[in-house]
């Protein structure tokens, strides 16, 4: 692999929004003085579903409970920076605790990108770098500057790590369309969730979603598959999940 996706989003944040840095750095640091004790999940009111019939899936579930986290495993089918926005207060809280995020997400293909994979017109590596480099593009306005700030914050204080995934079998190429998350928090409590829901502005505002929410804390049956989700994201992150290829 010649190419890695945090290096890439790392060098054009650092060549483009440096001088924004040190503006957050100014802004979490009040954040914290603010912030007297670590937050607890379990002291959240945490319902086991979330549907976008009856709830605010980000302000009820993502903004507290991200609040709370120390560490946070997602693994989506499609990740846009323009969620980071919706979930800021969540994400500062994030980075206040000095927690680390680690995504993985499938690269947005054309499918004529599939097809000339599976055809063989094209090196897969070269496909997915020419759709990662074209993702990335100079902020339009005051909301894409600030959402792209916050994510060079993220990547350059080395609190988010970026894999790609996507499905490689039998000589076949596909998209990983999986969604999964995993928050644990300071004192050994995680929630693990699972659904419909993709990591972008209109999936947490516009579409219709619905997760699915499993307790660390409330029987043995919710431990065993929150245990069973984060290792399924450990395996994926650790590129041992067969018929999908994880990589930098």
């Amino acid at each position: 692999m010649t190419f890695s996706v945090t290096a890439h989003y790392n060098y054009y944040l650092r060549r483009n929004l440096g001088e924004h840095i040190e503006y957050i750095h100014i802004s979490v640091r009040k954040f914290q003085i603010l912030q007297v004790a670590k937050l607890d999940l379990k002291n959240i009111d945490l319902k086991i579903k979330y549907r976008s019939s009856s709830d605010d899936i980000v302000r009820s579930f993502f903004i507290p409970t991200l609040k709370c986290a120390k560490v946070y495993k997602r693994a989506v089918g499609f990740f846009s920076s323009s969620s980071l926005i919706a979930v800021s207060n969540g994400i500062t809280g994030l980075i206040e605790n000095e927690g680390k995020a680690y995504l993985i997400a499938s690269p947005y293909l054309q499918e004529e990108d599939i097809e000339a994979i599976n055809k063989g017109y094209e090196e897969r590596d070269n496909v997915i770098e020419k759709a990662l480099m074209n993702s990335i593009h100079e902020p339009k306005n005051y909301f894409e500057k600030e959402r792209l700030n916050l994510l060079a914050h993220l990547i350059v204080n080395r609190q988010l790590d970026i894999k790609i995934a996507f499905v490689e079998n039998n000589g076949k190429f596909g998209i990983y369309h999986e969604k999964i998350g995993i928050i644990k928090d300071f004192y050994e409590n995680k929630i693990a969730f699972t659904g419909s829901l993709n990591d972008s502005l209109s999936a947490f505002v516009a579409n219709f979603e619905s997760i699915d929410v499993f307790f660390s804390w409330k029987g043995q049956d919710n431990l065993i598959r929150v245990l069973d989700k984060e290792n399924d994201f450990d395996n994926l992150w650790g590129n041992t999940t067969t018929k999908v290829k994880v990589i930098d």
